[in-house]
């Protein structure tokens, strides 16, 4: 059954949408990064499918070491487990993330491993870049109190 989803096809449209919430980028700044029209750009965004010069553009404008790769084989339903089951944010520590190793379900119980796609450690990479961000979001805030 995994082996069907793996098939899907993705929406690559949609995961550059979620990368530029998650860069905190508007569609305005997108498109002048990209080098497109604002309107282009959202024809761009409607498509399922994007052309490989296309894709290169927007990794470019989304920065932050974004590959082609990544918008490819991100899939955000992942991405937001591996942050939930990975990082705990609590008032004590000051809002900041902490990555916690998580020992759930690994005694006395059947854990299967899945093997995904996509390379996981460029997208860790990308989320400890994007909780450095948000701290530094956050020190800032607390300075200009």
């Amino acid at each position: 059954m995994k082996e069907d989803n793996l098939n899907e096809s993705k929406h690559l449209g949609e995961n550059v949408k979620h990368l530029m919430r998650a860069f905190h980028l508007q569609q305005n700044d997108l498109a002048e990064n990209a080098g497109y029209s604002e309107s282009q750009l959202s024809n761009v965004l409607r498509k399922a499918d994007i052309d490989d010069e296309s894709l290169e553009r927007l990794a470019k404008g989304l920065g932050n070491g974004v590959t082609t790769d990544m918008i490819k084989a991100y899939n955000h339903e992942d991405t937001v487990s591996y942050i939930i089951n990975n990082y705990t944010q609590t008032v004590a520590d000051g809002g900041k993330g902490t990555l916690q190793q998580n020992n759930k379900f690994q005694e006395g119980s059947a854990q299967t491993q899945t093997n995904y796609n996509y390379p996981l450690d460029d997208i860790k990479d990308l989320y400890e870049r994007l909780l450095k961000e948000k701290d530094k979001q956050i020190e800032d805030l607390k300075a200009k109190l």
